[in-house]
């Protein structure tokens, strides 16, 4: 348990302690904590564009139409997978370059085998996230799919009954 001197010393040294100040400095710590983006308030990362974000949703939501809150949330799964799946194929492109590129003695004969053979391990996970996003989607796709069916199948509600007049 902390003594009341040490206390008073972390409130003194905290007052020192603003943070950044500038714009530039306050967006590069707002990205300190991301690690895997899944509590992100946002899915765009600095290297990414916005735009590109708002038309995949827009294309999304004009196709599927959704009509219940399940289904926006299975469309929004769709949307995170895709958004996902299109940043790890940039990852996968930029670790053949970048590994290729930092290679001590690169092969100019056999320069994918080289970088496939230093970094498997790396290029496997890679797969992994792929694989494991690319059967979310399926799956996000194929309830969505189950849901418009059981909408479509499903009677209409019956109209409202009025009361009798008095």
């Amino acid at each position: 348990m902390s003594t009341l001197r040490q206390i008073e010393a972390n409130r003194r040294n905290a007052q020192k302690s603003t943070g950044p100040t500038s714009v530039t400095g306050k967006a590069a710590s707002s990205m300190n904590a991301l690690k895997t983006g899944i509590h992100a308030k946002s899915l765009v990362l600095p290297t990414e564009k916005l735009a590109d974000l708002e038309l995949l949703i827009d294309e999304y939501y004009h196709s599927h139409h959704p009509a219940s809150p399940e289904a926006r949330a299975l469309i929004d799964d769709l949307i995170r997978c895709e958004w996902t799946l299109r940043r790890l194929h940039v990852a996968e492109a930029q670790l053949w370059a970048f590994d290729h590129k930092d290679a001590f003695t690169p092969d100019d004969k056999y320069p994918l085998g080289q970088t496939v053979g230093r970094k498997a391990k790396t290029f496997g996970q890679l797969q992994w996230r792929i694989n494991c996003t690319r059967r979310a989607s399926q799956r996000a796709l194929q309830d969505l799919k189950q849901l418009k069916a059981e909408a479509q199948a499903a009677p209409p509600p019956p109209p409202p009954v009025e009361p009798d007049p008095p």
